[in-house]
């Protein structure tokens, strides 16, 4: 399933396989394993993902994208205070703390 909503984002995109994989920094044969659902997706190949489609990642491993109520934000929000900004305070450390990409 999650391959195939990368393939049906790619094309909604406009990207052809081969421009896609050299956006990613990998060979068409991998990206083409992962859409067809052999291949599992890493993190960082994940990340790769959310920042060429410009999506979130509920988009490429959510049920839907049409499911708004599912996404992280969403779930935030039902949070108290306290635990929205712990767990945010989290997610940003996280975030700081992520290898950049060589």
């Amino acid at each position: 399933m999650v391959g195939q909503k990368i393939r049906n984002l790619r094309v909604e995109a406009g990207y052809e396989l081969g421009e896609f994989s050299d956006e990613l920094g990998k060979s068409e044969s991998h990206i083409k394993q992962v859409e067809l659902g052999s291949r599992k997706i890493s993190l960082d190949l994940l990340i790769s993902l959310i920042e060429v489609l410009n999506v979130d990642a509920n988009s490429i491993l959510g049920e839907s994208s049409d499911h708004k109520d599912n996404s992280i934000d969403a779930k935030l929000q039902e949070l108290p205070e306290p635990q929205r900004q712990y767990l945010t305070t989290m997610f940003l450390t996280m975030l700081a703390n992520y290898p950049a990409a060589a």
